[in-house]
């Protein structure tokens, strides 16, 4: 009778051990979840600032002797005017202003100590006619260049450039 009993315990230990695991395997699939995720991504695109500066019409700053507000060839206390257009080629809308010390002037052929200089000359850039250009708008300027009645003898033939910066900020 003590082997039949010690048996008895035996089984009924071993059984109770694998009702225990049966129940806490049942007990986690009573307990479990449904889950989701999503992800979603976008693009995103910076926009551009892109002026052009060029003269009347549509070219290079010129001061074409002949043209409009151009003499053929400067005299001392002469002017020459140049219409500046300005273009927003980007994407965003601009303020625009001339640059510090701009326009400028430099002389092409002087030929020192005699020549002629760039304080013989003189550049007034006008106001814009609108500081703020939206994509595709164009806006314009006067550039004067005078070649000053106090200019030396040596600016006789002499060449000047002109170059005016224009800077653009959204």
């Amino acid at each position: 009778m003590g082997l039949a009993l010690g048996m008895n315990r035996s089984i009924l230990l071993s059984l109770t051990t694998i009702g225990a695991v049966v129940g806490l395997f049942a007990s986690a699939a009573t307990f479990a979840a449904f889950t989701s995720s999503d992800t979603e991504s976008g693009s995103v695109t910076a926009g551009s600032v892109t002026i052009d500066v060029f003269g009347s019409p549509g070219s290079a700053l010129s001061f074409d002797p002949g043209a409009t507000g151009c003499p053929t060839a400067l005299a001392p206390g002469d002017t020459c005017t140049e219409t500046v257009n300005v273009t927003n080629n980007g994407t965003l809308p601009v303020t625009i202003s001339l640059a510090p010390g701009s326009p400028s002037i430099s002389i092409v052929d002087s030929i020192a100590p005699a020549g002629c200089a760039a304080g013989d000359w003189s550049t007034l850039a006008g106001a814009f006619g609108d500081s703020t250009l939206a994509p595709g708008q164009t806006t314009t300027f006067t550039l004067d260049v005078t070649l000053l009645s106090a200019a030396v003898n040596g600016c006789q033939g002499e060449t000047a450039t002109v170059t005016a910066t224009v800077d653009a900020t959204s």
